[in-house]
């Protein structure tokens, strides 16, 4: 990635511009981290990474359940 230097006054406009950047720049490293850690887990857990995605999904990160849980019938 290059990074064009100014030799302008430093504005609020370019400080913007290079936080918006950095943030850009930073984002797409934790999404690649995030696709890491879930094959990872996957491996840990014996399942795929799109499983553990998909569990994330559903329950929240850190979650530990396999499917949602069935009601099972009222007999009263």
């Amino acid at each position: 990635m290059a990074i064009d230097i100014q030799t302008d006054p430093i504005t609020p406009e370019f400080i913007e511009s290079m936080v918006d950047r950095v943030i850009k720049e930073l984002s797409k490293k934790l999404e690649q981290l995030d696709i890491s850690i879930d094959y990872v887990a996957a491996a840990l857990l014996d399942t795929t990474g799109h499983d553990v995605k998909t569990r994330q999904r559903a329950y929240g990160r850190g979650s530990m359940k396999s499917k949602p849980a069935i009601a099972e019938p009222d007999t009263k």
